[in-house]
């Protein structure tokens, strides 16, 4: 009798602890018993296949790049916002090496039903707010919007892993060069032969920096879309004032260039951006701003009165479809807003919580504000301590936060810091 008791008590207070919400002080960080655990799952979310899947990426992911990711799922924190939680645990925690804030924090909270991505200071760059909120929408939110919360994480996880593995690989090819010492030296014998070789590298160089010049926005943007959407590009980014010193140095193979680009690129991509995609037919042409507003959400005209995209509206004159394009601002102060997703989130004001001064870092609070739905976000920052040659007291992608450890392999983590980067989606 005693032993039901028990057993019935044990099984009401488990019932009591994992309905608690949790807080940032709370979570277990499972990196301070074994250096290998990446994953904190309290309350049983992830299957344990997924978790020792989980763990074997990201722990490769580490070992090859020292990028330390992260990964925590809960039921419930209560009523706080998931983004300003998701800042406190990474800073709490310091995940990531501390000269390079190369951390990432990936929280899953069933209650609020919302995925967060926060980067540390070193990866904003790498990983910007736009592409974590489209991993998230692409690979975890279909998964989670059917309550399979462990298959989206993992499927979230592998993502990020092939993604990073794949951009520091695609630099480092980049950075190698071939050895011209090498086939100079060889060819070097022969007068002839040297000046035949000048002769031809230097056209090849021309005619690739001029065509570069004018087509490698357009080409690098979208390779593989639409060609009404690769035309508004076109006629976007190229334009004769990007000719510059290039048609100074270079200009017969400029003028070359310019010819091709209008009377055979241009013209070619005009009359495959005129078939509809719909019907497949002529007569999709774009329509003018008075006209195509209409067709707009209130969203896109915030983000065209912003100036941080610009949309296009393109209608067939057969089937009467409507198709939209944009193209993003590369130069915006604007960040993609955490609540509504608009282009319209930017940095408000700034106040100082605690002074640095030439021994102690100091705090400050950094007010973020969407233009669109007024959404605010307030994110603690680290000022660095004051250096004698400079006086700027403000925040720099070396500040950190967390704690402080030598390596992200010593069973903690490396003492990174977060100063709000990233994304998060609802499902």
């Amino acid at each position: 009798m005693y032993r039901y008791i028990i057993f019935l008590i044990f099984c009401f207070s488990n019932l009591f602890l994992q309905a608690s919400p949790y807080t940032p002080e709370s979570i277990p960080d499972v990196r301070l018993q074994d250096k290998y655990n990446h994953v904190s799952n309290p309350d049983g979310i992830i299957d344990t296949s997924d978790v020792q899947e989980i763990n074997s990426l990201l722990n490769n992911l580490e070992d090859s790049l020292t990028i330390e990711v992260q990964v925590v799922a809960v039921q419930s924190i209560g009523e706080e916002d998931t983004r300003m939680f998701a800042n406190k645990l990474f800073n709490l925690w310091g995940i990531g090496l501390k000269e390079e804030d190369n951390g990432l924090l990936i929280l899953l909270v069933i209650d609020q039903r919302e995925i967060v991505f926060e980067t540390g200071y070193g990866m904003e760059e790498i990983l910007p707010d736009a592409l974590c909120y489209r991993m998230q929408q692409e690979y975890m939110v279909p998964y989670l919007k059917d309550n399979e919360f462990s298959a989206g994480m993992r499927e979230g996880v592998k993502e990020v892993t092939n993604y990073l593995l794949n951009h520091y690989t695609k630099n480092i090819k980049n950075t190698q060069r071939s050895n011209i010492e090498i086939i100079w030296e060889k060819i070097s014998s022969s007068t002839l032969l040297s000046s035949l070789f000048f002769i031809y590298v230097f056209i090849t160089l021309s005619f690739a920096i001029s065509f570069i010049v004018y087509n490698y926005k357009s080409n690098k943007k979208i390779t593989d879309a639409y060609p009404a959407e690769r035309l508004i590009i076109a006629d976007s980014k190229v334009s004769l004032a990007s000719l510059g010193c290039v048609f100074v140095f270079f200009p017969i193979t400029s003028i070359i260039d310019l010819l091709w680009y209008y009377l055979i690129f241009r013209i070619n991509l005009s009359n495959k951006a005129s078939v509809c995609p719909n019907c497949h037919q002529k007569g999709f042409r774009k329509l003018k701003k008075s006209i195509g507003n209409a067709y707009l959400s209130d969203y896109e005209k915030m983000e065209i009165k912003l100036g941080t995209v610009n949309h296009f509206v393109f209608q067939c004159s057969k089937c009467s479809n409507i198709s939209k394009y944009k193209i993003e601002s590369e130069n915006s102060a604007y960040q993609r807003c955490p609540s509504c997703s608009t282009l319209s989130f930017k940095e408000e004001s700034q106040e100082t919580i605690v002074a640095s001064t030439f021994e102690t870092e100091g705090e400050r609070d950094v007010t973020y504000e969407c233009k669109m739905c007024n959404y605010t976000q307030t994110v603690r920052e680290k000022i660095p301590v004051c250096s004698m040659f400079s006086n700027d007291s403000g925040s720099d992608s070396g500040s950190s936060g967390g704690s402080s450890w030598s390596s992200s392999r010593g069973g903690s983590h490396g003492g990174g810091s977060s100063g709000g980067g990233g994304s998060k989606s609802r499902f």
